[in-house]
């Protein structure tokens, strides 16, 4: 499980990055005003601090550190479902490397669900 866990976040790590340093037109056009996205710096700093904890979690098997790992899975499970509901009601919009974000936060929250056995 962990070997799943980590490759979601890292990942999700470089579909942030690449949404930090490449302005995505098609679909994000609702923010041509600016030059970096601050949605994708927080999915670059949540997958970076995910990958972290999880990690410690999953090493040194220590519950407190499993009880953070999963709040911040959750979290960004949360942040991500928000965030396509905006994508589908206020923008009308699709952007696939957000989805593709949502997606690897929830197969990372959840192969740490099965791995920690919750």
């Amino acid at each position: 499980m962990y070997t799943i866990f980590a490759l979601a976040s890292v990942a999700g790590f470089a579909v942030s990055t690449k949404l930090v340093l490449k302005h995505h037109d098609d679909c994000c056009s609702w923010r041509t005003e600016r030059k970096v996205n601050p949605i994708a710096v927080l999915g670059v700093a949540f997958y970076s601090c995910l990958l972290s904890v999880g990690t410690i979690a999953f090493v040194g098997g220590v519950p407190l550190v499993g009880t953070v790992a999963l709040a911040l899975a959750g979290a960004g499970v949360g942040a991500s479902a928000c965030l396509t509901v905006v994508q589908a009601l206020g923008i009308h919009r699709w952007c696939p490397w957000c989805l593709a974000s949502a997606v690897l936060s929830l197969v990372a929250a959840l192969s740490l669900l099965a791995a920690l056995g919750v």
